[in-house]
Formats: C-alpha cells, structure tokens, sequence
C-alpha cells in the first residue's frame, strides 16, 4: 500500500477514533456501542480506499448507530473542502504556468475560479489550456 493512501486511512481512522471518543466523553453513546463501531471500522477499512468510499461507509454504518450521521455531515463538510483546496491549488499551479504567457487567460481562471459554485468540470469546459494541463498532471503522477 502506498504511503498516501495509507495516510488516508489513517486519516479516517482518527476521524472516526475522536468522534467516538467525543461522543463517549458527552454520554452521547455507550461504551458497548463505541465498541461495536470501532470493530466495524477495523474490520472493512482495508475496503476503504478514498473519501467517498469512507463516506458510503459511514452512511451505511449510520443506519444502524445513528450518532455517526453527525460524523458523516462533518465529513461531508470536510470532503467539500478538500475538493475546493484541490481545485484551487490545480488553478493556481495553471496560473503559474501561464501567467507569463497568457495573462489574461491567468486572470480570467482565477476569475472563475474564485466563484463559490466553481468546480473542476466547469473550468475545464471552460478554459480548454486548463484541462490540457490537468491531462497532463494526471500523467505525470500515474
């Protein structure tokens, strides 16, 4: 297992380890419960590969201890973070790229980008250099 993802699925481990922990310290849930939700963490994390996958997760689990919907918001807010830092740092190493060339171009994405409702498939729509660039990203960290 690479070592990012193995930092993910740290990551989802500590997500769910402090909300219990949390729920636990504020009586929200019992010790045998917090035990029943930390088992079946462990026992399906290797299943869990990327965000949304933890999210299904946890939604699935949701069903049956219903404290963890409050975990699965707060992940939903921190997925939608994650992908807007995402898109920001891919637009910004775009400007920087292209800023000496094209600034307008430069000054329009960031433009765009800056929109609270952008997102990746909009910019690239939009601006056929960024989605060249995001192409050739792609290959280069295959």
């Amino acid at each position: 297992m690479d070592s990012k993802l193995q930092q993910e699925k740290e990551q989802y481990a500590r997500h769910v380890a402090l909300f219990l922990a949390e729920s636990l310290r504020t009586r929200k849930i019992s010790l045998h419960h917090a035990a029943e939700i930390a088992q079946k963490f462990v026992d399906n994390a290797n299943l869990i590969d990327n965000e949304e996958q933890f999210l299904r997760f946890i939604k699935i689990l949701s069903a049956d201890f219903e404290p963890l919907f409050h975990l699965r918001d707060r992940i939903s807010f921190d997925a939608e973070v994650n992908k807007r830092k995402e898109l920001e740092d891919k637009v910004r190493f775009y400007v920087i790229k292209t800023i000496s060339q094209d600034a307008k171009i430069a000054s329009d994405i960031l433009r765009e980008a800056a929109a609270p409702n952008a997102n990746l498939a909009g910019l690239t729509q939009k601006f056929p250099g960024f989605k060249e660039f995001i192409e050739e990203q792609s290959h280069e960290q295959s």
